[in-house]
């Protein structure tokens, strides 16, 4: 795999590039910044193969976790079947096997000194770097994360054994990797750790970018995927600056997790190029769609409705008292902390920057979108964020309207607001499927955005419109 930036923007890191020279498909190019497609087990989260042709895949990498595939080494191997994405019928598009799955972070420590415990369907399994590698050679895959000590503490001592057996990890499987026929053929990608502690992460990436690898994973920004959308981006912003000037501007980086809209654009300011697609997942599996737009500016809306700058956040002033925020019934006192040491307020899902401007202008529309019951067990209450539409809402009972006007996926074109009300209610799998193309087309099209905002060198004219689901 050979990764070239094409493009990079002149006021900050963001960056325009092209993933090529696959060996399996050296026509291929994939356009960068984009998202991979998570499939568990080699599968599309709620989707098949034929359903997945209603989503614009047409450049696209397979992120595939270690731990739902490593008990299929052995059928890879002997299918002769000569790579993972063969295997799993998939073949049109590049494999990247990670280490630990981004839906379920079920870290453990090994009781062992240089093995990592992963958790996988047959329970915790201890890898030391050879096991680790004979599975990748049995597996084959396009690209693969090598093996990392994760772990998720605030210890000083404790994270700086973590770096310390991530880089061991990292020289062993390189060496193995080099002295293996089956891979050479495969790209490695490192993972840098360090915890929130900054100066281990710009010690992991010194050291991380001496070695020969074809890309790098910021890795472990966050203990708890559900928590992941409300991280502060201060925290965000200050581990890019300690971690991505000290990698090769050559290659490919990388970042997981299931990060906000709004985080996103952050961390494509600063230089990362691939995603993955747990975000639009998770939203689907909540019974949730993408609403925003992140459009550009045109000279007519800039006079007509001025922004205003409140913390760091731009709201839209026309005809709205500008200090106003609307917390979809939450109280804006409210403090999230999500693991993060850094404490901030979370309003309505829009993290408050004092210190610095948001990367993206925030335009919030009023939103009626109160606190209701879900239909679980436990009777928690659900809080949309201002990027998302909560389609177990009563109001969408009788709501005959697309999820958002002018989107031009198939669930859209085809199906209601009320139908999928209607599927969300009466536990209907068949809602998840419709939810995960919406989200999936509208996210491909949101990284499309971003790649002619950088290409046209003028990022800052584009923005978030955050629309109320009721104007649609």
């Amino acid at each position: 795999m050979k990764f070239t930036v094409t493009r990079k923007h002149v006021s900050h890191m963001g960056r325009l590039g092209i993933l090529s020279e696959f060996s399996r498909m050296p026509a291929s190019q994939i356009e960068t910044p984009i998202f991979m497609l998570y499939a568990r087990g080699g599968v599309i989260t709620h989707l098949t193969h034929e359903t997945l042709q209603q989503v614009n895949t047409d450049s696209a990498i397979l992120q595939i976790p270690f731990p739902s595939i490593s008990i299929m080494k052995d059928a890879v191997q002997q299918s002769n079947q000569q790579s993972l994405s063969n295997f799993i019928g998939m073949k049109e598009y590049p494999s990247f096997v990670c280490l630990h799955d981004p839906f379920n972070l079920a870290l453990q420590k090994s009781k062992r000194k240089m093995e990592v415990a992963i958790k996988g369907r047959r329970g915790n399994e201890d890898h030391s770097a050879e096991k680790f590698m004979s599975s990748i050679e049995s597996l084959v895959p396009d690209m693969y994360q090598v093996l990392t000590q994760l772990e998720f503490t605030n210890k000083p001592k404790r994270m700086q054994v973590n770096v310390d057996r991530s880089i061991q990890f990292l020289d062993n499987c390189l060496s193995l990797h080099k002295n293996s026929e089956v891979l050479k053929k495969t790209s490695v990608i490192a993972a840098v750790q360090g915890g929130n502690n900054l100066s281990l992460r710009k010690e992991c990436a010194v050291q991380c970018a001496t070695r020969d690898v074809h890309g790098f994973l910021i890795d472990g920004l966050c203990s708890e995927e559900e928590a992941t959308e409300d991280v502060d981006s201060d925290f965000v912003k200050a581990v890019l600056e300690n971690t991505v000037p000290h990698l090769p501007p050559d290659k490919l980086r990388l970042v997981h997790g299931s990060w906000s809209p709004m985080n996103i654009v952050t961390f494509v300011r600063h230089g990362i190029d691939l995603f993955d697609s747990s975000l639009p997942l998770t939203l689907a599996e909540r019974g949730c769609a993408f609403t925003f737009h992140y459009v550009k500016h045109s000279q007519e809306n800039s006079s007509s409705n001025p922004v205003s700058n409140t913390n760091g956040i731009h709201t839209h002033t026309n005809g709205v008292d500008e200090i106003h925020t609307h917390t979809n019934g939450v109280d804006e006192t409210l403090i999230h902390t999500n693991g993060v040491d850094e404490t901030h307020t979370h309003t309505n899902g829009v993290e408050s920057d004092k210190h610095s401007i948001d990367p993206a202008e925030l335009i919030l529309s009023d939103s009626s979108d109160t606190k209701v019951k879900t239909s679980n067990k436990t009777g928690t209450l659900y809080n949309p964020r201002p990027y998302e539409m909560w389609l177990q809402h009563p109001r969408y009972e009788a709501d005959f309207t697309p999820l958002l006007t002018g989107c031009e996926c198939y669930t859209c074109k085809n199906h209601t607001r009320a139908y999928i009300h209607h599927l969300i209610s009466v536990k209907e799998m068949l809602a998840s499927v419709l939810l995960s193309i919406h989200n999936l087309h509208h996210y491909y099209k949101f990284f499309k955005t971003i790649r002619q905002s950088l290409l046209s060198g003028d990022s800052n004219s584009y923005s978030f419109h955050f629309r109320d689901s009721e104007d649609e």
